[in-house]
């Protein structure tokens, strides 16, 4: 018997004892890593921050080589974004309602009921709530429009109401609650 249907055998025989001593191994690796989380974190950075080129030329070769891996990092990491950016524009329109006085409509409105409203349409540079913008660019356009209810949409845009009479958005980021 070689060394190698040898070991083979012993695997084959010594499984169960084999598998319980990995477990074992593994549980207190992760109670180690979990008692000396910082200075691992500490030791990481020091590496990095002395090995910019290398870490960086390790890390476009990874890229490069993974290409599955890093499009679906991406694509969560952008889901995320736009589930930001949507809880975000919905708690504008929920904090403004419908901005017409006049409104018939009367109670409160889920935000999918609610439209932004560029008061100036020459100043508009993107919808809003259609696709992702930075959050600076949206607070930018949101203080050129005003949220309306999609009856009091409609009417402006058939000229039937005048938008320019209407407040603007009120505008509350995380740091002002």
């Amino acid at each position: 018997m070689n060394k190698k249907e040898y070991n083979k055998a012993y695997r084959e025989t010594n499984k169960e004892r084999l598998k319980a001593q990995r477990e074992a191994n593994k549980e207190k690796r992760q109670a180690w890593i979990e008692a000396h989380k910082e200075e691992l974190k500490a030791y990481g950075k020091a590496y990095r921050e002395a090995n910019k080129d290398k870490c960086r030329e390790c890390t476009n070769t990874w890229r490069k080589n993974n290409p599955l891996k890093v499009n679906a990092h991406n694509k969560k990491h952008r889901h995320n974004q736009q589930k930001k950016y949507r809880t975000f524009i919905n708690r504008i329109k929920a904090i403004n309602g419908c901005q017409n006085p006049g409104c018939k409509w009367v109670g409160e409105f889920d935000p999918c009921s609610l439209d932004f409203h560029h008061i100036n349409e020459s100043e508009k540079r993107f919808n809003l709530g259609s696709q992702y913008h930075s959050k600076a660019a949206t607070i930018q356009e949101l203080k050129k429009c005003c949220v309306l209810c999609a009856n009091c949409h409609r009417q402006i845009r058939w000229g039937k109401l005048d938008a320019s009479l209407f407040p603007r958005c009120k505008i509350q980021t995380e740091r002002d609650r």
